[in-house]
């Protein structure tokens, strides 16, 4: 199937009752472009996804059913149908894909790391901006993603385990994380907690918390956020930040007061897409709004360190891996790969680990995940994770066993299922996507239980 540029088909209005302090708000902010986007409101939002390049070829993409066609200011974004359920598709669970917000793409996409740098996220869950930032890393460089709230990790986690780029996990608060990793990130991005406007149509929640308040009180978080952001940026690295909200005190007001304290900034342009709108007052920074283009609402600043000193850190000291341990390990290793994995194993209490060799040192900080967690030794056998399959490659595997899309759910939700296969563990797979390890008992075979 060909995939055109073309918006995805609306079925039928919907009804969003709007608060009327936002309503006029809005009023005032847009003018004579109100009624237009007012109108917007009352569509079927557009829906999207991603697809993970390292996991799926060209082929594969288009052989997908529901796409409609590509989002225009994203790399690997796609409009589905309104009426499919992409996450029934065993891509989905094996990290093929991402189900995204469209214009929630075009943060990853503005920031645009390169292969090797250091790269941060600041506010990460549930990991759909992470896992964008990985794809442009092609599995090079340090990639960090944090997320301060407690609630929100192991959803982070789960979408980081499916996409199989190694990435370290932190639960932090911000100042914490300045205090210790001053200047050293190429690439900072702060998708701002926010007061959410821009989701109104997708989000009900999220409407029926706002207040005529809350747009005030949450941009002076956002003014300590974005300082903290600025902390760890290197000179002449990249600070994105953004919000999926209309208030100015959320947006070209946080960004106005910042670049009066901080000089040492400077704006570039945000603007990916002729869609795109310019800021108020700020015209390099972007606005997107659904009257002007197929996605929801979110605000993009691009800052530019262009001064300062990068601060002075050490490397992560990295726990070695006990003798049992490390035997265990490597029998398996030899036993069902096909050759070294790029990386450091590191232990924690018989869980391992795979790091980067370079990790700026994690001591003092909340540290769930490393990088891609490995699998357990237990009773001097190894018990290999479904993280260590969503990793791995079909050329990397030495007793990989396809299974069809029923049993690929079965084995997702912990069920076994009957094969006809060699006893012992098997890398788990759908059309050459990694889905997890298996154990075949007599014909039987259970997943692995072990998981992020």
């Amino acid at each position: 199937m060909a995939l055109g540029l073309f918006s995805p088909s609306i079925p039928y209005p919907v009804n969003v009752q709007l608060p009327e302090p936002f309503e006029s708000r809005m009023q005032r902010l847009l003018g004579q472009d109100y009624p237009a986007f007012r109108a917007a409101l009352e569509q079927p939002r557009a829906l999207g996804l991603r697809v993970n390049p390292a996991k799926l070829s060209s082929e594969q993409v288009q052989s997908l059913p529901f796409l409609e066609g590509a989002v225009p200011w994203s790399e690997w974004g796609y409009y589905y149908q309104s009426d499919s359920r992409p996450s029934t598709h065993p891509f989905f669970i094996s990290g093929g894909f991402y189900l995204q917000e469209p214009s929630a793409m075009a943060v990853a996409e503005l920031a645009a790391p390169k292969p090797g740098q250091w790269v941060i996220d600041l506010c990460a869950a549930p990991g759909g901006k992470t896992t964008h930032l990985a794809s442009f890393m092609e599995g090079q460089g340090v990639l960090v993603a944090n997320e301060f709230t407690q609630s929100r990790v192991p959803k982070l986690m789960e979408n980081v385990e499916r996409w199989g780029a190694r990435t370290t996990v932190l639960n932090n608060p911000l100042d914490r994380i300045a205090r210790k990793w001053e200047g050293l990130f190429d690439v900072v991005v702060l998708d701002a907690p926010c007061s959410g406007e821009g989701m109104f149509r997708k989000d009900p929640e999220a409407l029926s918390e706002w207040r005529e308040s809350t747009p005030e009180r949450l941009g002076r978080l956002q003014q300590d956020l974005i300082e903290q952001a600025a902390t760890l940026t290197a000179p002449e690295g990249t600070l994105v930040y953004s919000t999926c909200t209309f208030s100015l005190e959320e947006n070209e007001q946080v960004i106005e007061q910042f670049l009066r304290k901080h000089p040492e900034f400077q704006l570039d342009s945000a603007h990916l897409h002729p869609g795109f709108a310019e800021g108020f007052g700020l015209p390099e920074t972007a606005r997107l709004f659904p009257h002007r283009l197929e996605g929801e609402g979110h605000f993009m600043a691009k800052l530019v360190r262009t001064d300062g000193e990068e601060g002075d850190f050490s490397y992560e000291e990295h726990a070695k891996v006990s003798k049992p341990a490390l035997k265990v390990w490597e029998e398996f290793r030899r036993g069902h790969l096909l050759g070294e994995l790029d990386g450091v194993v590191t232990e924690r209490a018989g869980h391992l680990y795979l790091v980067r060799e370079h990790l700026p040192s994690l001591s003092g900080l909340k540290v769930p995940a490393p990088g891609i967690y490995l699998g357990e030794v237990r009773f001097e056998r190894f018990v290999p994770a479904k993280a260590l399959a969503h990793h791995l490659t079909l050329k990397q595997v030495s007793r990989p066993l396809e299974v069809g899309a029923a049993e690929a759910f079965k084995l997702e939700f912990g069920e076994s299922v009957d094969v006809n296969a060699p006893d012992g563990w098997h890398w788990l797979h759908f059309s050459g996507v990694g889905l997890t390890w298996g154990v075949v008992k007599r014909g039987k075979l259970r997943p692995t239980p072990l998981r992020v």
